[in-house]
């Protein structure tokens, strides 16, 4: 017997929202994996090669005889990881937002659900949740930064009071970033503008703050448990790395090899994989919040009926035979 359909503009208490979370990544799993693989390994491809060398010259760091020409080379390393780390994460956070959002809409709008669903019909739901996203996502760096500097300038001038001014600039960052998650799934399920979309999700936000904080802490620490789990195999071949050169044993044949490079860079990539796997949970409950809040506070679903109703009445022939269209009704209206 098939379940019933999840529905996204619903209110649920706190279990609940953990528990649809989980069961719509249960009764989507296998199209959310195939389309999450194929937009995240390339970046994970790209962002392990990065994090291999990082590694490599954390090793190096440990030898007391490299140690003069070992910090220009690390120092380049963590400059470019940090920003392949920047740009992968950027466009992984766009394509995870465009895929989960658009399978929520796509299961919410078929009666099929999921059932078929190919990449070739999912393309124009996804290609516009990436460009979506990636400007929701500008605006937010673009107004982070600006608030930043605003403060920062305005706690510079606080003299001894500055630590006070950091502090109370840091808890006010913190209390907004719950707010703002429900801002990608604000701008992707409704036509509205980028500006619209960040003040409605802070009015539905901080109007359901305390359920986004809880629901969010779990998934978080979720997200971070997998994320650890992928990361073991890398971290044991990297201590091995270390433990040798710390050694002196840099001509090993055993951290020297193709064999074990090879190993390196694969658990890198599986590492850096999982991390960027495991924010599809994240971006899944924080979509499940948006239907939550905006049923509770604005009732959406009632909208939603309505606009179809009127969608039904408009296109139905049975009403243009029995009352006729619009400008049969403005004609008789003047005669």
């Amino acid at each position: 017997m098939k379940k019933p359909k999840i529905e996204l503009y619903a209110v649920r208490s706190f279990s609940n929202k953990l528990a649809v979370t989980f069961d719509f990544i249960a009764e989507t799993k296998k199209p959310m994996f195939l389309f999450l693989t194929y937009l995240l390994l390339p970046l994970a491809l790209i962002q392990g090669k990065t994090l291999n060398s990082l590694l490599g010259q954390s090793g190096l760091m440990m030898n007391t005889a490299e140690i003069e020409n070992a910090p220009y080379d690390y120092v380049m390393s963590i400059i470019g990881y940090t920003f392949i780390n920047l740009i992968t994460i950027f466009l992984a956070i766009a394509f995870i937002s465009a895929v989960v959002n658009g399978l929520i809409r796509i299961y919410m709008e078929q009666p099929e659900r999921l059932a078929g669903l190919t990449f070739s019909e999912f393309r124009p739901t996804l290609w516009r949740g990436i460009k979506r996203s990636m400007a929701m996502e500008l605006t937010i760096m673009a107004v982070f930064i600006l608030v930043c500097a605003v403060f920062g300038g305005l706690i510079a001038m606080m003299g001894d009071g500055m630590i006070w001014g950091i502090v109370l600039l840091y808890v006010a960052v913190l209390i907004c970033v719950y707010p703002l998650q429900l801002a990608l799934p604000v701008y992707l399920f409704e036509d509205i503008t980028i500006g619209k979309a960040m003040s409605r999700a802070f009015r539905l936000g901080f109007r359901t703050w305390a359920g986004i904080f809880g629901v969010t802490f779990i998934l978080a620490l979720i997200s971070y448990i997998v994320a650890g789990v992928c990361s073991i195999p890398l971290y044991i071949m990297s201590g091995i790395q270390i433990f040798m050169n710390v050694q002196g044993n840099l001509d090993n044949g055993i951290t020297n090899s193709f064999l074990y490079s090879t190993g390196m860079y694969v658990f890198a990539v599986i590492q850096v994989f999982g991390m960027l796997l495991s924010y599809a949970l994240f971006m899944t409950g924080g979509t499940f919040l948006y239907g939550h809040a905006a049923e509770k506070i604005d009732g959406m679903s009632v909208r939603r009926d309505v606009d179809r109703f009127e969608e039904l009445t408009d296109t139905s022939a049975d009403d243009s035979r029995l009352f006729g269209t619009k400008d049969d009704i403005d004609n008789f209206e003047s005669i």
